[in-house]
């Protein structure tokens, strides 16, 4: 309502720490100046082109710039053991003959080379990654160093592995990606079920689930026998802000935050300007506060800025091109209580803009 930007941010790792031993070129804990410099001339010229927006009188809608703020890692610590997803290639080891030969590692590309890790885990990846991965690979070349054949079915084709895992680290969600149709699809789950249990993938503290993907076809496998009654896994997240409790569902596959210590980092950045906000609208309470969010996704901003407690709106209007996260936000408006504050739009979210400014939008809760 009165122009006011809350701003961009830009989160990068610091210079001069040494890289852990199984970080790939291009992933060292390093400060890259040219992508720094790059997303600055981005976020500016999109700030410039907010500035450059006007009313139907001519006058600027934008009145306030407050749009980028650079925050360097300051601690080794916050560089290594973060990433709460990671996609690796798996290859066959060819530098192990006899009767070991054939086994697998994990892999990264770097200038369209393949370069193998020389570790089991991944030093950027969080700690429940590095140990899903680990026992994951590590089971898998057992079976071929003693020439059985009780995983041939999950090795059999297996090209690439994905891990996402919730922030908080209690769940894990494991993608198998195959270049060729399952050969049998009974027998990949009865051995992905047993897998899990060899690898110890379950307790109290840990869910882990795995998926295999390949030529469209998806089965799923939990670790406890069952058949999921939902043909989609959610990532479930609980975090506390500034003493309030959100929840997140977020669809297995889509986009979320990799790094949650960046995401903790912008929410409370975000927050920050919420109470600039509540500052600068406490004389004229009767004018509702309202707030166009362009590419909401599953609402990691939007649960935070629609809490009763801790928010500063009246109206938030979560615009989001992917269905998939659209619903998602939907669901996690209910999940919070937000519903009342929160309306999502499936769409567009740049057109949508247009239409806000221009007026010629008929959604009547904006």
């Amino acid at each position: 309502e009165d122009g006011i930007v809350l701003g961009l941010i830009i989160m990068e790792q610091a210079a001069n720490y040494s890289s852990p031993s199984s970080v790939l070129p291009g992933y060292q804990a390093q400060l890259n100046e040219d992508g720094v410099r790059h997303s600055e001339e981005k976020l500016n010229a999109s700030a410039n082109d907010l500035m450059d927006l006007k009313d139907e009188g001519g006058e600027p809608i934008i009145t306030n710039r407050n749009i980028l703020h650079l925050q360097p890692c300051t601690r080794h610590e916050e560089t290594v053991g973060y990433r709460c997803k990671c996609t690796f290639q798996i290859i066959t080891d060819e530098s192990v003959e006899g009767e070991c030969a054939g086994v697998l590692k994990y892999a990264m590309r770097s200038q369209h080379q393949v370069i193998p890790l020389q570790s089991t885990a991944f030093d950027i990846a969080n700690a429940r990654i590095q140990q899903v991965m680990s026992k994951l690979i590590c089971t898998l070349n057992e079976d071929i160093a003693r020439g059985t054949q009780n995983f041939c079915d999950i090795r059999i084709n297996l090209t690439s592995s994905t891990f996402v895992s919730s922030w908080d680290e209690r769940q894990c969600i494991v993608t198998l990606h195959y270049s060729a149709p399952f050969q049998c699809v009974h027998k990949w789950k009865e051995q992905a079920e047993v897998l899990i249990d060899e690898c110890s993938l379950i307790d109290i503290e840990l869910n882990v689930c795995f998926i295999g993907r390949s030529k469209g076809v998806k089965i799923i496998a939990t670790g406890k026998g069952e058949e999921p009654t939902d043909c989609d896994i959610n990532v479930s997240d609980e975090i506390w802000v500034r003493g309030e409790r959100i929840k997140y569902e977020k669809p297995e596959g889509a986009f979320q935050h990799p790094n949650p210590r960046v995401m903790y980092h912008a929410l409370e950045w975000i927050l920050d300007c919420v109470e600039n906000i509540k500052k600068q609208t406490e004389h004229c309470s009767e004018r509702p506060v309202r707030l166009l969010e362009m590419y909401s996704g599953c609402g990691a901003h939007t649960m935070v800025m629609g809490n009763k407690m801790i928010g500063a709106f009246n109206k938030i209007v979560a615009v989001e091109l992917d269905k998939r996260l659209a619903d998602s936000c939907i669901h996690n408006c209910i999940l919070n209580g937000v519903e009342d504050i929160v309306r999502v739009i499936q769409g567009d979210a740049g057109e949508y803009a247009r239409k806000c400014v221009a007026k010629k939008t008929n959604d009547e809760s904006w």
